[in-house]
């Protein structure tokens, strides 16, 4: 599994996960299919922009670029649509991914799930797996070592998954938050791009970038000033 592997803990096991230089990425990335994974939150953004912009200053034009953006059942509009809007003005085909599993409607067998991960798990990293398996190349996480204490084990922008046969790159690991948003945005100008509507939400959430909104992670108040 693409998700549910990011622990790099595994990462030094030569039978599992291979670290390889993260310099070499530009060069497989003109020869292999490359897979920027956006869900429509900022990392993901940044992860999109800064390949995209680097590839423009190697003066490469590279067709291989594709974004991949896993729709949930809780995936906002505005979320998908600006999914949409980032692919045309970059001139990026957009692939769409998703799970139609549904959980029910009461609001605390969500909460159960969503802290079991069932909710990632089901809306995620399945509709992600069963494409990995059918799509070799070159897959671009927006994952920050700095969002979570499990995180903080991640080390390599760079590895080869050997069951796979895929590349993921992490372009971003090391960027801090402070960092992030000065980066995104500058992006944003230099290629005169809005931002994403559901960063602006009153109820929005740290764990909620609009591909799943509301989160189910969130607090039950959350939830009721929401519906």
């Amino acid at each position: 599994m693409l998700y549910g592997r990011l622990d790099q803990r595994e990462y030094g096991d030569s039978m599992k996960f291979k670290p390889l230089n993260h310099n070499l990425i530009w060069g497989l990335m003109y020869s292999n299919p490359v897979y920027i994974e956006v869900s429509g939150g900022k990392d993901s953004t940044l992860a999109l922009l800064y390949v995209y912009d680097k590839i423009n200053q190697l003066s490469q034009y590279n067709n291989n670029l594709h974004i991949l953006y896993i729709e949930t059942p809780l995936s906002h509009i505005l979320n998908t649509l600006y999914i949409y809007y980032l692919g045309d003005k970059l001139g990026i085909p957009v692939i769409k991914l998703r799970n139609n599993y549904v959980f029910g409607k009461d609001l605390e067998y969500y909460k159960k799930l969503a802290r079991t991960r069932k909710c990632m798990i089901e809306f995620k990293y399945k509709p992600l797996n069963n494409f990995v398996r059918r799509h070799r190349g070159i897959y671009v996480l927006g994952v920050r070592r700095y969002e979570s204490k499990r995180r903080l084990r991640y080390k390599y922008k760079l590895i080869y998954d050997v069951k796979n046969k895929i590349y993921i790159y992490y372009p971003i690991l090391y960027v801090d938050n402070n960092k992030r948003d000065k980066l995104l945005d500058y992006y944003l100008r230099k290629y005169k791009l809005g931002k994403n509507p559901c960063w602006f939400f009153k109820y929005n959430v740290k764990r909620s970038s609009g591909d799943c909104y509301p989160c189910l992670l969130t607090w039950r108040d959350k939830y009721e000033n929401m519906l």
